[in-house]
C-alpha cells in the first residue's frame, strides 16, 4: 500500500507519516492485545465462563463428578483437573495478528465439544468419548474488555511523534 500525503505543514505531514509507520507494523499493540487475551482466558477458568458471552460453562455431568471424586479431583473446578490445560495457554502476536493458544491435543475438544463417539472407538468397541463432552469456551474476548482492547490499539495509532 502507497500512501502520498502533501501539506505545507511539517508537524501534521510527520503525524500522518508516523500514523501510516504505524499501522503498517502493529506489533507493539498487538503484544498487548496478545496479553488482554490471556489475561481473558485466565479470568474464564477463574469463573468457568465463556469470556464470549459471559454464560456459565455447561455443569459437570454426574458420571464425571463421580469419577473426579474417586480420583482425588473433586470439588474442584471445571477443566482443570490437573491444571495443565489453564497453565498451558500462551500468548503470541506479530505486526498484524494477537492470539492466545494451546499446544495441548485435548484443547479444542474441551473448547468446541465432542459428541459420544465423535472420534472412533476403542479396540474393544468402546466409543470415543465415552459420553458427550459439552464446549466450554475458555478463549476469547469479552464484551466488557472490548473497550480496553480498542484503546490499545487507538493509543498505538495515535500516539504523537516527538515534536
Amino acid at each position: 500500500m502507497k500512501i502520498d500525503i502533501e501539506t505545507n505543514f511539517p508537524a501534521v505531514h510527520a503525524a500522518f507519516l508516523d500514523l501510516a509507520h504505524r499501522a503498517a507494523d502493529m506489533t507493539p499493540a498487538m503484544e498487548q492485545l496478545a496479553h488482554l487475551l490471556l489475561d481473558e482466558s485466565e479470568d474464564a477458568f477463574a469463573r468457568q465462563r465463556s469470556p464470549n458471552s459471559g454464560d456459565s460453562w455447561p455443569t459437570l455431568a454426574a458420571t464425571t463428578i463421580r469419577e473426579r471424586a474417586e480420583l482425588g479431583y473433586w470439588p474442584g473446578k471445571m477443566l482443570q483437573r490437573t491444571g495443565h490445560l489453564a497453565a498451558s495457554l500462551v500468548p503470541d502476536h506479530g505486526p498484524d495478528f494477537a492470539a492466545v493458544g494451546t499446544n495441548l491435543d485435548y484443547a479444542a475438544v474441551m473448547f468446541f465439544g465432542a459428541e459420544r463417539g465423535e472420534f472412533g472407538s476403542t479396540s474393544k468397541g468402546a466409543p470415543i468419548p465415552w459420553g458427550d463432552i459439552p464446549g466450554r469456551e475458555y478463549m476469547g474476548l469479552s464484551a466488557e474488555r472490548e473497550p480496553d482492547a480498542l484503546d490499545i490499539v487507538g493509543d498505538y495509532l495515535l500516539r504523537l511523534p516527538p515534536t
